[in-house]
């Protein structure tokens, strides 16, 4: 008998592909929150800029 692909085959991806998919969304989650990060710092030094401003 022939090796056919059964249709489970087709549909569960191998464990080296799961493997690395979620370490690429473990890499985007951390990106994320590095950006989120840098925005709140960017905005902290706008509005300490903006006080200063306004105290003089």
């Amino acid at each position: 008998m022939d090796e056919q692909v059964c249709g489970l085959d087709s549909i569960v991806p191998p464990p080296s592909y799961v493997g690395k998919r979620k370490r690429e969304e473990e890499e985007g989650e951390k990106e994320e929150e590095e950006e989120e990060e840098e925005e709140r710092e960017i905005k902290i030094g706008l509005n300490e800029q903006d006080e200063r401003l306004l105290s003089n």
